[in-house]
């Protein structure tokens, strides 16, 4: 009965790292975004009609907390110490902070690599309508905007896994805006993210712990040559 359940904690476990963690993103008029795994999804940047509503909830549990009623305080209730003066937080070692700093950053480029060639682009949807005030600023920016769609695309391709579902540029000579739609979904598996958050830190904790252990060793080396000359003086 036991391996049973252990081994449907495992399968759990296992069927929980292979989803994918996605992020959506459309661009036209707004910008927005939705992050979400498996059935769940959240809105980051979304219309202003949903903002509204979550405003609406929101106001509606602060009422519903509001109406609760508030039992009363007994009068046996001992009264509350003086609060203690805060302390001024101590000013941190500026070398300190580098090195944290650069440790994080070496842990980081590490891993990067390997995060960047398992992130898969999907469902990629650009369209662009190509304006302007007449018929040669509408070609010269035909001109302009393929260069830089294609070529992003090329270069986005060198650095991650991206498919492509249209990418139509087109003129409208009838017409001085220029106007872009774009849709993708950015995706990675939650296992290949823990992985690479695991090499991250236990990088950081070698880098941090070879910095430090040397730095301390040093500094007790030096008081205890400082006591051994105080002592040979005293003497």
């Amino acid at each position: 009965m036991g391996w049973i359940i252990f081994g449907c904690i495992i399968g759990l476990f296992a069927g929980i790292l292979s989803l994918s963690a996605v992020v959506t993103v459309h661009y036209s008029e707004e910008f927005l975004i939705w992050i979400g795994a498996g059935p769940f999804r959240y809105g980051v940047l979304v219309t202003e009609e949903e903002q509204a509503a979550r405003e609406a909830k929101k106001k509606q549990k602060e009422k519903k907390k509001k109406t609760v009623p508030v039992k009363k305080k007994n009068s046996n209730v001992r009264q509350k110490k003086p609060s203690q003066p805060k302390k001024k937080p101590q000013k941190g070692n500026v070398k300190e902070t580098v090195g944290i700093v650069l440790d994080l950053i070496r842990a980081i480029a590490g891993p990067l690599p390997f995060l960047l060639r398992h992130f898969r682009v999907t469902g990629l949807d650009v369209q662009v309508v190509v304006g302007g005030e007449d018929a040669a600023e509408v070609a010269l920016n035909y001109g302009k905007l393929c260069g830089i769609v294609h070529g992003s695309l090329v270069a986005l391709k060198n650095l991650i896994s991206v498919r492509i579902k249209r990418v139509d540029i087109f003129c409208n000579f009838c017409s001085e805006e220029t106007n872009q739609q774009i849709k993708f979904k950015l995706k990675i598996r939650l296992g290949i993210l823990l992985w690479a958050a695991l090499r991250m830190a236990g990088r950081f904790l070698v880098y941090t712990f070879r910095r430090v252990v040397p730095e301390r060793t040093a500094v007790s080396q030096q008081t205890s040559d400082r006591q051994k000359t105080a002592g040979s003086y005293n003497k």
